[in-house]
């Protein structure tokens, strides 16, 4: 099995891994220069943004360096990258990271993350240092898509630094046929430089072929060789590709195992073995050693693992099992023995090897199988004596033998005789007499070897003998004469005391009938009890009796005494109380289950009781009358009243009862209080008594109320009117006399459209119930609040004061101040004016500011801030 991801490989210090894996932060050599540049990404993605989604990938060497100590030189004639001083993409310099830059990166770094993968991309500027032996990655502008290439796989720590931002255009050449076909690069530092070389026409697509595809990469040795891959839109990295291969049998212990491992783009692995109890390795750190098997190990399964490590610990791996054929083979064909000749042998051979079986025998006979470990051997009619059973394996390690000896023993004789003869039943016991004593009788009517005819029939006798472990038997009949049937009958059916004489009916006649209540052949059934009768039977010498009892049943008593005879209809139901039980009641014809009676319909009820004991009968009757109960049922003229309504009276439909319940006097129902109530009215007559029972509600009636703001309201000005009644649910407004408006929700809003008195009326109700309420509202002008800006005061009775036009205006206070913020004047009436002066002198002409606070009859507040100036 091949397995594929892409990575960068780390390996850790640990004796468990081929080298190298130490130092460093990466796997794979170090430079010996200050860098090698490792891989370029020709053709990124991103469309027509390509250009700045291209990549190179450095090795640093052992001395870390300098980031602004990087730059690329200017190249001259054709055949180089479009980079450098006189290019079309001149080179930028490496920028420092910036917040929009860095969240690029933070982009990168939690896709990674998210992916389940521990790599790690860390930003450096111009004044850091690329760390030795690290990975480093140059982006060719700050405005690279952070989406266009996966980062995902990333395993590995990778530094990157970005070229400042203004190429546009490609640096690298994609795929073409057209002349020159080498692109070359040369990176320069203050401390070393690199140069390498690609054929652009041998970059390969997504599928491997040679062409132009989105994630083109040439790939570079330290000695500069090219090799090209391309996995899609992915960071220019090396994949790793790790294999176990295939062994080829055979597997003997002892010997040795050809290893062929490969593995591409790391070499931290080593091989390790699932057991190593069975086996080493020549050398665990190279691809292919050998596995040398343990020698004497048995038929087992080895499975050997090629692993390989990343830096972040992550391990994985490939393995290859094959099984081991034992080089020393244990077999055992079976332990010798003796068996009857017509008896199959189970063979039970084992082997600790595979490979394959035969077996063969010396005389006659045959087997199930003879390519299996544990067949069947049967012997052949007739052969006794001993015969030998060869078994063969011939294995990858060798051929194996091994056999048994088996002696055939001819079975014993299992005759047997009894004395000749008729036999009865009931006779004397007799000894069977076996030709070969030492065997073992079974069968019914024997113990031991002595037979006892106690009953007639057909007997079959085995006789089983054993000699020398073989076994044979032999069965055989004995037939015993039946004795003469003494059997009898009587008429079926029950007896009851009181019942006829009867007949007795014997199976063969001729004999002799005895016992109480028997005269000849004839029963008198006169008294209740088991009789015993006897027959006896006599037959050419054989005789035989039967006693068999006769059972004469007592007469039942059906004698039962309701609880009561007169109920009224519905009452609890009525014992009959049976003086005996286990009979059943009827009405009628129709039969009802149990001991009681249900008096549900009224009538007159003729009950019977029937009852069957053992076959014997009686049967008596009772009389129970039902009354039907009085209708109780009353007339309401409503159900459902409002909180005032007038009382409510009530009616029976049969009168002469009582009503009763909360607020019922009487049948009067007085509906003054909220709530749901339960009327009931119960009647006598006669024996009967029945009641029934009315529910009313009663529904509390709404107030109707209201408030309204502001009071008195303004013209054309909204005024809220705010509903202070209870338990109303619907609500209708009216405004004016004639109506000029309505509304129906709990709390509406209205402007009246001029000054005067309007008269306002509101409806509710709830469920039913109503209130209504009205109330006669002022409405007047809307307020006025004018300030003038400029005065007179020269005397000439021509504006010669400021002050303020209002209208509509209760609460007023004004106050004037000079350009230093001294007050001038404060006034609290719409009607003082200020004449120019302060403390009695004029104040010069200038510009003066003024301060209103001001509240309408409407509550409407006034803050006014302004100036006034003052001119003579």
């Amino acid at each position: 099995m091949r397995f594929f991801f892409t990575l960068l490989f780390v390996c850790l210090i640990t004796p468990l891994f081929a080298q190298p894996c130490t130092g460093g932060s990466s796997s794979g050599p170090v430079p010996t220069k200050c860098f090698e540049i490792v891989s370029i990404l020709v053709d990124a993605c991103d469309g027509a943004l390509e250009g700045q989604n291209e990549m190179i990938r450095l090795k640093i060497g052992n001395t870390p360096l300098l980031v602004s100590g990087f730059s690329i030189p200017a190249y001259g004639g054709s055949g180089f990258v479009n980079w450098g001083a006189g290019a079309g993409n001149p080179w930028r310099g490496f920028a420092n990271f910036t917040a929009p830059t860095l969240a690029k990166i933070t982009t990168i770094n939690n896709s990674i993350s998210t992916s389940g993968h521990c790599g790690k991309l860390i930003p450096l500027n111009n004044t850091q240092f690329a760390p030795a032996k690290s990975e480093f990655l140059i982006i060719t502008s700050t405005d690279f898509n952070p989406l266009a290439q996966s980062f995902d796989n990333l395993m590995d720590t990778l530094y990157v630094v970005i070229q400042t931002a203004g190429n546009t255009g490609g640096h690298f050449a994609n795929y073409s046929t057209g002349t020159p076909v080498g692109r070359t690069l040369i990176i320069n530092h203050t401390l070393c430089s690199d140069t390498v070389t690609y054929d652009k026409t041998k970059l390969i697509k997504q599928n491997q072929s040679i062409g132009a595809e989105d994630g083109g990469v040439a790939n570079f040795t330290f000695g500069g060789v090219d090799s090209y891959s391309n996995n899609g839109c992915a960071i220019p990295i090396i994949p790793i590709t790790y294999d176990a291969g295939i062994v080829t049998a055979p597997f003997c212990s002892g010997s040795s195992v050809q290893l062929n491992g490969s593995i591409t783009g790391t070499s931290c692995y080593v091989w390790l073995a699932k057991d190593t109890s069975q086996g080493s390795f020549s050398d665990t750190t190279i691809l292919n050693p050998l596995f040398n098997i343990k020698a004497g190990l048995g038929a087992v399964s080895v499975t050997l693992y090629l692993k390989v490590r990343s830096i972040c610990a992550f391990e994985t791996k490939d393995s290859v099992t094959f099984t081991v054929t034992p080089s020393t083979v244990l077999m055992d064909a079976g332990k010798d023995t003796s068996i009857c000749a017509s008896t199959i042998l189970k063979l039970f051979a084992t082997s600790n090897s595979a490979g394959t079986i035969t077996w063969t025998s010396s005389g006659l006979g045959s087997f199930s199988s003879t390519t299996i470990l544990q067949p069947n051997f049967i012997p052949a009619a007739g052969q006794n004596g001993i015969v030998y059973l060869r078994f063969r394996q011939q294995t990858t390690c060798g051929t194996y033998t091994d056999s048994l000896k088996v002696t055939l023993l001819s079975a014993p004789s299992p005759a047997f005789t009894w004395p000749a003869g008729a036999l009865c039943a009931g006779g004397t016991a007799f000894a069977l007499s076996p030709t070969l004593t030492g065997g073992v009788f079974s069968g019914t009517g024997v113990v031991g070897g002595i037979f006892t005819p106690s009953t007639s029939g057909s007997f079959p006798v085995k006789y089983v003998i054993s000699v020398a472990g073989c076994i044979d038997s032999s069965t055989q009949n004995i037939i015993v004469s039946a004795k003469p049937n003494p059997a009898f009958t009587w008429p079926a059916g029950t007896l009851c005391v009181g019942d006829p004489s009867f007949g007795l009916s014997p199976t063969v006649t001729g004999g002799i009938f005895s016992g109480a209540g028997v005269v000849g052949n004839t029963f008198n059934p006169s008294t209740s009890g088991s009789f015993p009768v006897k027959y006896v039977l006599s037959v050419a010498g054989c005789a035989d009796s039967l006693t068999q009892n006769i059972t004469v049943n007592p007469k039942p008593n059906a004698s039962f005494a309701p609880s009561a005879l007169l109920v009224c209809e519905k009452s609890p139901m009525i014992n009959l109380n049976p003086v005996q039980t286990g009979g059943n009641f009827y009405i009628g014809n129709v039969w009802f289950m149990g001991n009681r009676f249900d008096p549900q319909v009224p009538g007159t009820y003729i009950i019977k009781y029937d009852i069957n004991v053992s076959g014997c009968t009686d049967s008596s009757k009772q009389t129970i009358v039902v009354e039907p109960k009085p209708n109780s049922k009353f007339n309401l003229s409503d159900t459902v009243f409002c909180t005032g309504d007038p009382q409510l009276v009530l009616t029976g439909i049969v009168p002469g009862g009582v009503f009763s319940g909360p607020f019922v006097t009487g049948n009067l129902f007085d509906p003054s209080t909220a709530g749901n109530y339960s009327i009931q009215y119960t009647l006598v007559q006669g024996t009967c008594r029945d009641s029934s029972v009315r529910t009313v509600k009663v529904i509390q009636t709404p107030t109707a109320s209201f408030s309204y703001n502001p009071m008195p309201g303004a013209a054309k000005e909204p005024v809220q009117f705010t509903y202070t009644g209870t338990t109303a649910t619907q609500f209708r407004w009216e405004f004016g006399m004639p109506i000029i408006g309505s509304d129906n929700i709990q709390d509406p809003k209205f402007a009246f459209p001029s000054a005067g008195f309007y008269n306002v009326k509101l409806w509710v109700s709830n469920e039913g119930c109503l209130d209504s309420t009205e109330d006669l509202i002022e409405v007047v002008t809307n307020d006025t609040l004018i300030v003038p800006n400029v005065f007179t005061p020269n005397g000439d009775s021509i504006n010669d004061c400021f002050g303020v036009v209002a209208l509509g205006i209760k609460q007023f206070t004004i106050y004037i101040f000079n350009r230093w913020g001294g007050q001038v004047f404060e006034g609290n009436s719409v009607t003082q004016v200020w004449d120019g002066k302060y403390k009695n002198n004029p104040c010069p002409e200038d510009v003066y500011f003024y301060v209103i606070e001001a509240r309408a009859v409407t509550n409407h507040s006034y803050s006014l801030h302004g100036t006034v100036t003052l001119m003579r």
